[in-house]
């Protein structure tokens, strides 16, 4: 049976593609043993998983396999998606309110419509912005 480590992150180096993120983790070992780190990311890609050791203990691999786990449930979990929720639906309302929102929403067409349309919008808005057939 492993034997969970904890291991914190205790260092974090970013680079312009990609980010080194040390855990440190202490444990006594006698005779043969297996751990597990839990909670890495599920993007991680395992070929960039190390493992260090010091003593006479040699390491003997390290394999990196995916923990499918029960989704978390319960009302703190219930409580924090629908705050999510809010946040984004008031977020959507405030774009709507800018003028990019109203220029986006003006510009939703029905596909199967034919009849000539009127674009309003403002001017500082539309700068840089080319219409074919603009009529003053």
């Amino acid at each position: 049976m492993p034997t969970t480590l904890e291991a914190p992150i205790v260092a974090v180096t970013v680079h312009p593609r990609h980010a080194r993120v040390t855990r440190w983790g202490i444990t006594r070992l006698t005779g043969d043993h297996r751990f597990v780190v839990s909670g890495l990311p599920s993007e991680l890609p395992a070929e960039s998983v190390r493992a260090g050791g010091s003593g006479p203990a040699a390491i003997a691999g390290v394999d990196v396999a995916k923990e499918i786990r029960a989704q978390e449930s319960g009302p703190a979990l219930k409580a924090l998606l629908d705050q999510r929720d809010a946040v984004r639906a008031r977020l959507d309302e405030l774009v709507e309110h800018t003028d990019l929102g109203e220029l986006r929403r003006r510009l939703e067409l029905d596909q199967s419509a034919t009849a000539e349309i009127t674009l309003d919008f403002r001017v500082d808005v539309a700068k840089g912005i080319e219409l074919s057939g603009w009529r003053d």
